[in-house]
């Protein structure tokens, strides 16, 4: 006498045994968490994935070892009878129990219902296939192409060309200034003309309330020499003058 077997009753018993399995695995490793520290048991509690974690840790205790590799065992069977067909059998049922729901658990049903994973047979029919076009003509234009291009920007009008003016450069010219108001360019470049005659020239600096002192160069060095501002007869700083233009003539 023949028997007929339901593939998916038997799938609904894999799913089930290996679940058991699992769950009785991750048991007793949270009982030998508890055995272990009080804190690791609380922990697990909380948050049981973390039981991989805690088997990994102390995977020297042969229990916790076995457990967790049980726990494994489990996991697979119930990954084999979930794909094997009895994810289908759940979501039929979840599809079921959703139509006598009111609205609102209805629709935290299907949330949950969209979270798991299903496997699809490719020769399964789909829901719509009689709405798909079968004309070849209409089933080679890709909508995405047509919805989405963009016409080309015309092109920018040529621009004029603009001559580039060369930088200007300072053109430097002595000018001849007031004894007085020499305290105004220092750090230029000045000439003095002292009382007895002699001409020096070098950077104007700082020195007392009545005196300035010049730089000069000296061999590889430069010298600072103080003049009394009643020494210096005239004077003249090297400033600069109109600018001119670079390639131009001064």
């Amino acid at each position: 006498m023949d028997i007929a077997v339901d593939q998916s009753q038997v799938m609904l018993l894999l799913l089930a045994a290996g679940l058991l399995v699992w769950l009785a695995a991750v048991l007793w490793i949270v009982v030998a968490a508890f055995r272990s520290s009080l804190l690791w048991g609380v922990v697990l509690v909380v948050l049981t994935p973390l039981y991989v974690i805690y088997a990994l840790l102390e995977w020297r205790q042969p229990g916790v070892r076995y457990a967790f590799l049980v726990s494994v065992l489990g996991l697979l069977l119930a990954a084999v009878g979930w794909y094997g067909g009895a994810g289908r059998s759940v979501m039929a049922s979840l599809d079921r129990i959703g139509a006598v729901l009111p609205p609102e658990m209805r629709s935290e049903v299907e949330e949950v219902a969209e979270r798991l994973p299903t496997a699809v047979p490719p020769d399964e029919p789909l829901p719509n296939q009689a709405a798909v076009p079968k004309d070849p003509e209409i089933l080679k234009v890709d909508p995405l192409e047509e919805i989405y291009q963009i016409p080309p920007a015309p092109p920018l009008p040529p621009q004029p060309e603009q001559a580039v003016q060369p930088p200007s450069r300072p053109v430097l010219a002595w000018r001849k200034v007031p004894v007085g108001s020499l305290r105004g360019y220092l750090g230029s470049r000045a000439r003095l003309v002292l009382r007895d005659g002699r001409t020096v020239e070098g950077m104007l600096m700082p020195g007392a309330d009545e005196s300035l002192m010049v730089e000069q160069q000296q061999g590889t060095g430069r010298v600072a020499y103080e003049y009394l501002l009643n020494q210096i007869r005239s004077a003249e700083v090297l400033t600069p003058s109109a600018p001119v233009r670079s390639g131009g003539g001064s």
